[in-house]
């Protein structure tokens, strides 16, 4: 698990160039004092060291030699000190305890860790090889044999790039609750438009036909299930005001025949009682 954020986290700083940054500090950094460690001028290296250090984004450079000793620091407290290769950070990256220094692995220069103040580091290998200008030197030279003079390490706070990672989520939870909140006022406005209002309408027409108003249309164009109930509901309820309108008119006709076959019953009678007269 840890190896797969590690690499997560290497393919997010390469893609932010900041393990290019590392690497041209690195470079800038051997480059400004590879004169002065050829004349073994130690206070000029020093001097150079400090002066990078301040700059913005560098929490600390640091040169350790093959004993895994600090010779050189931007931070003078830690000059001289001897690091436990077993559990410094800059260290456990290319060896474990006990083992002799030696060329990082590809892929294995740079280094994530936390500091005691939390804030999150990334930290750059960059090995001070032993070049012919330094072996052929006439000062302080190293054998041939010898490949390796020490590590410059490098270490840049990762702080603002996860300030505006956090800013950059922040906003980004923002709009999506922006979003969110947008889908729950559609859906509550597709719910209110599609589904309450003609239920609503056909509760209203059930309560009409109930009271007799039979001429009550819902007049939903709507093409879904609950147009076609709407469209259902206006057929019966026009089915039903026809039959009652035929059931009044039928009402009506026999009661004109009654009062005419009435009519003739009496003229009738009348004629019966003239005849009995």
């Amino acid at each position: 698990m840890e190896n797969r954020r590690e690499s997560q986290d290497r393919d997010f700083l390469v893609e932010a160039g900041k393990i290019d940054d590392a690497r041209s500090s690195a470079d800038l950094i051997k480059n400004a004092i590879h004169d002065s460690m050829l004349m073994n001028q130690s206070q000029e290296i020093s001097t150079i060291i400090a002066n990078i250090g301040r700059g913005e984004g560098i929490d600390g450079i640091r040169i350790y030699n093959k004993r895994s000793e600090i010779i050189y620091s931007s931070r003078i407290e830690e000059r001289g000190l001897t690091v436990n290769s077993a559990v410094e950070a800059s260290c456990i990256p290319c060896h474990g305890p006990g083992t002799p220094m030696e060329m990082p692995p590809t892929g294995r220069f740079h280094r994530i860790y936390a500091a005691p103040d939390g804030q999150r580091i990334l930290g750059y290998i960059s090995p001070i090889r032993n070049d012919p200008t330094c072996s052929g030197a006439a000062c302080h030279a190293h054998p041939e044999s010898t490949t390796m003079l020490g590590l410059l390490d490098v270490r840049l706070s990762l702080a603002k790039m996860d300030n505006a990672i956090a800013a950059s989520t922040q906003g980004m939870l923002l709009w999506a609750a922006g979003i969110i909140l947008l889908a729950a006022l559609a859906s509550g406005a597709f719910i209110r438009i599609l589904i309450h209002r003609p239920m609503t309408l056909l509760f209203q027409g059930t309560g009409e036909i109930a009271r007799g108003n039979l001429a009550f249309r819902i007049g939903s164009r709507s093409r879904d299930e609950i147009g076609l109930l709407a469209r259902s509901f206006d057929s019966m309820a026009g089915d039903l005001q026809k039959a009652r309108e035929e059931i009044t008119a039928w009402s009506s006709t026999l009661e004109v025949r009654v009062r005419e076959k009435t009519a003739d019953l009496e003229r009738a009678q009348e004629r019966m009682v003239q005849v009995e007269k």
